[in-house]
């Protein structure tokens, strides 16, 4: 079973793109250019079949980004793999990877809206048996021979970084990832005891992190409170138990905290508004703190 990381990441943030701007000018291939010129190290695409806002397609957006840009890596971030096929996205993936110059990050994980899984007519309640299912699939897909006459030998094999921060979705990573990359998540040091137990090497998988941030001067931080709360549905005062918000010297400060307690690579989600510029002032403010 192949396993294995990312060609090095960028010293820069990652960078969620969650939803579609309500912009006439806005494009995902400017987007992602601009995101890479502003030190992106990963572009992060979200993906949803519905949510409260309009979302791009996943898998989509990642080749457009990809096309777009020439040095940052490109990812799922992170795409539900219940709701696909996993033959499919072996396929998809490979061929990416391949064109990409090894730049692509495949991002999965379970999602947590029962909604999207009705709509694509697939139990909820089993979404961690189908997606274990789905990546020894997925693995097995990569490793095999090719079958003459029908082949499926892939192009390339990126990494699988597994997404959330459920236990179940530690041990997941653990057992079946190249990385963990989780939704705000403090302990990381729990990755290394998982993989302990499991009996794979601490180098072996990755650790991650996702932050959101709203980062600007107060007017400008409600605001994005505001889109954060509406967006989730949820109120401020709970967003604000996961939120960094403040100037960009200061988020940078609470950001690089992350990588102090050992994560490989810290990606945030800002709000769309005046997203480009946001993440370059702060993404700037973070590499002048971040350690090494």
């Amino acid at each position: 079973m192949q396993h294995r990381k990312a060609r090095p990441l960028g010293e820069g943030l990652g960078v969620v793109v969650a939803t579609l701007p309500d912009d006439e000018g806005w494009s995902v291939g400017a987007t992602a250019t601009q995101l890479e010129v502003g030190g992106a190290s990963v572009l992060w695409w979200s993906d949803h079949l519905l949510w409260t806002r309009p979302v791009p397609d996943c898998l989509a957006a990642v080749a457009m980004s990809i096309e777009a840009t020439r040095e940052c890596r490109v990812g799922t971030g992170v795409l539900q793999l219940p709701l696909h096929r996993a033959t499919d996205v072996a396929k998809t993936a490979s061929f990416l990877a391949a064109e990409s110059g090894d730049r692509l990050i495949l991002g999965v994980g379970v999602g947590e809206h029962a909604v999207e899984y009705d709509l694509a007519d697939v139990p909820f309640s089993f979404r961690g048996r189908i997606v274990d299912e789905q990546l020894r699939a997925i693995r097995a897909l990569w490793d095999a021979p090719t079958r003459e006459p029908l082949q499926f030998a892939p192009a390339a094999v990126p990494p699988i970084w597994i997404g959330g921060r459920s236990d179940a979705a530690l041990r997941r990573a653990a057992r079946l990832g190249d990385a963990w990359i989780p939704f705000w998540m403090t302990k990381l040091a729990l990755l290394g005891t998982e993989l302990d137990r499991v009996g794979r090497s601490p180098s072996a998988v990755g650790s991650s992190v996702v932050v959101p941030v709203c980062v600007g001067r107060k007017s400008e931080i409600d605001a994005g409170r505001a889109w954060f709360a509406d967006m989730y549905r949820i109120s401020v005062d709970t967003l604000d138990r996961y939120l960094v918000h403040g100037a960009p010297d200061d988020c940078a400060e609470r950001l690089a905290e992350f990588a102090y307690l050992g994560a490989d690579h810290v990606a945030v989600f800002l709000p769309e508004i005046d997203l480009v510029n946001a993440f370059a002032e702060l993404n700037e403010a973070f590499v002048a703190r971040s350690p090494g």
